[in-house]
């Protein structure tokens, strides 16, 4: 026996279903607001919507949903509720005729996900791919974004196995016009499965032979993305490296992005401590220079980050590190040292060999005073034990 509360609601579903017709705008809206209303107060069975609406009527509310503007929050709010609620009921594009909607030209609803403002896009994205969930076709729209890439940008594993173990291409190349709300989608499927920290989604996709030294707009590779993620605990770096040889591997650590940095950079640049010490290791060049004549030692100093520079020195010889290298503003890491603030940093530089004289004439007579006072504090310091600071 059907649930009393279901009995009400579905027979509610019914009649507001009869009462419309589809060729009128007007109407298919009224009913959408209403519909909104009806399942955020559900209660008891969920209804089955193919035995009340035709599957492209379906789709035109989930399409509605999403991109029309609500007037107010409570509205805002329920797209989330009424995607969840048509998830739930089971209906799937997979129940309905597969020789509907064929080609992989078509913009779905988790296509408008991404270019309309909605709260919890993430959450909506995933109850659509429990919705949409052909991975026979990986369906495209007119930018070029295709659900592959949604699937990958979000770490939706399973669908990201299913369009791969159905010959997808984890090649699959990048869309090449975006609007602004769909920047995070410039980039192959790794840049976005990396760049959004989703490592099982990358073992797929490398396993399936994605290439990871392919760049994206900016010249990035995969390895690039990887190093500039501060969590890099899982150490994916180490993966994408593994996953190369010979020539590959040798192009994957030398790579620069359209500003002249290497994967080097960008780990010392965002705090990557284990990406750091892995392309170390494995052979990366302490001393390359980017655009703007600056070594990874710079960007270290820059952020008075201790405890990978030392990391630095531990791996690389000091008379293989070029410490006096002066970036286009004329600084070194000395510079940027002292300017952090961290003296123990301007110590473990001057005692690797640091010439404190080095880049500081460019500078105003008093700050140049205070630097140098700074770093013979330091110099003090370190030979007779005294505590840091100690001029100040």
């Amino acid at each position: 026996m059907a649930h009393p509360d279901q009995e009400v609601s579905l027979l509610k579903l019914k009649c507001l279903r009869a009462q419309v017709d589809w060729t009128i705008e007007e109407q298919r809206d009224a009913l959408l607001h209403q519909l909104m209303i009806l399942f955020a107060e559900w209660s008891g069975p969920l209804p089955c919507l193919l035995e009340i609406f035709r599957p492209y009527e379906i789709d035109w509310l989930i399409s509605e949903v999403i991109t029309k503007k609500m007037k107010t929050i409570v509205h805002k709010n329920r797209i989330k509720g009424f995607i969840e609620f048509v998830a739930s009921t089971g209906y799937k594009e997979s129940l309905v005729d597969q020789h509907i909607n064929a080609s992989e030209l078509r913009t779905t609803p988790i296509h408008q996900a991404q270019r309309h403002d909605i709260h919890c896009r993430e959450d909506v994205t995933r109850e659509l791919f429990k919705i949409y969930d052909r991975y026979d076709l990986n369906y495209t729209d007119e930018d070029g974004l295709t659900h592959f890439h949604v699937a990958c940008r979000y770490g939706l594993v399973d669908a990201c196995r299913n369009f791969l173990l159905l010959g997808h291409d984890p090649n699959c190349p990048a869309p090449e016009a975006l609007d602004d709300r769909q920047r995070p989608f410039r980039g192959s499927l790794l840049h976005l499965a990396l760049a959004h920290g989703h490592r099982r989604v990358v073992e797929w996709l490398l396993h399936a032979g994605a290439d990871p030294t392919r760049t994206d707009a900016r010249g990035s590779t995969c390895l690039h993305v990887a190093c500039a993620q501060r969590d890099d605990a899982d150490d994916t770096a180490e993966m994408l490296l593994a996953s190369c040889g010979g020539i590959q591997h040798r192009l994957l650590i030398e790579a620069r992005d359209a500003s002249g940095r290497t994967a080097l950079h960008l780990a010392a640049d965002s705090g990557a401590t284990h990406s750091f010490g892995t392309l170390l290791a494995r052979g990366a060049d302490p001393n390359a220079l980017d655009s703007n004549g600056a070594t990874a030692l710079h960007a270290i100093c820059r952020r008075g980050d201790g405890g990978m520079a030392e990391l630095l020195f531990s791996i690389c010889h000091q008379s293989h590190l070029q410490l006096d290298v002066r970036d286009r503003e004329g600084k070194t890491a000395l510079n940027y040292a002292v300017a952090s603030g961290n003296v123990d940093l301007s110590h473990l530089l001057l005692a690797s060999g640091a010439d404190a004289r080095v880049g500081m004439e460019h500078l105003p007579a008093n700050v140049r005073r205070a630097m140098m006072q700074a770093a013979l504090s330091v110099q003090c310091a370190g030979a007779y034990g005294l505590p840091f600071g100690w001029l100040n």
